[in-house]
């Protein structure tokens, strides 16, 4: 365990991430992703593959949170209890939107992704829980110009050159 995980794990006592991820038994889930094999995720080249354990908690943030490919991999970047929660160690290679999309398409070809997603809930049934979808996730925010209100601008007088009597004047344009 790296000092983050250390760290990170003293940070996050209670927050619900990791609340679930003491629960679920990871073994069971590892078992079944063995039927992903390096060749068949990597297609016989290319760098090493990211842990199938890992890359199917990042689907699972995704599906939880209901986030895009590129939503869950930013929110990867910034939020420590989807990063703990997915095994990734801090300044570590984190995967991209597409390294997401294969890896989701790959458990689809294999027909993994219902059995994998039907254990999950049956676990956490088990304890009692279930999933909803997420009410709020915070990825992106995005500042824009509204188009429904005009800019306003209100001058104000300078009053250290006026008297008591003098009001300062406003101009609302």
């Amino acid at each position: 365990m790296s000092f983050f995980q250390m760290g990170a794990e003293e940070r996050l006592k209670g927050n619900l991430l990791m609340s679930l991820n003491e629960l679920i038994d990871w073994q069971r889930i590892e078992r079944l992703l063995t039927k992903i094999h390096k060749r068949d995720w990597t297609r016989g080249g290319g760098r090493n593959p990211y842990p199938p354990i890992q890359m199917f908690k990042v689907l699972l943030l995704a599906n939880w949170h209901q986030l895009s490919d590129q939503g869950v991999v930013d929110s990867l970047k910034v939020r420590l209890d989807f990063m703990l929660f997915s095994g990734f160690d801090l300044g570590a290679p984190l995967p991209d939107e597409s390294t997401v999309g294969r890896f989701r398409n790959r458990l689809s070809d294999l027909g993994l992704d219902r059995e994998l997603f039907e254990e999950i809930s049956d676990q956490l049934e088990r304890h009692g829980l279930q999933i909803k979808e997420a009410s709020m996730a915070i990825v992106d925010a995005t500042v824009i110009e509204s188009a429904c209100r005009p800019k306003r601008c209100i001058e104000v007088a300078d009053d250290r050159n006026e008297s008591k009597d003098d009001q300062p004047s406003a101009k609302v344009n």
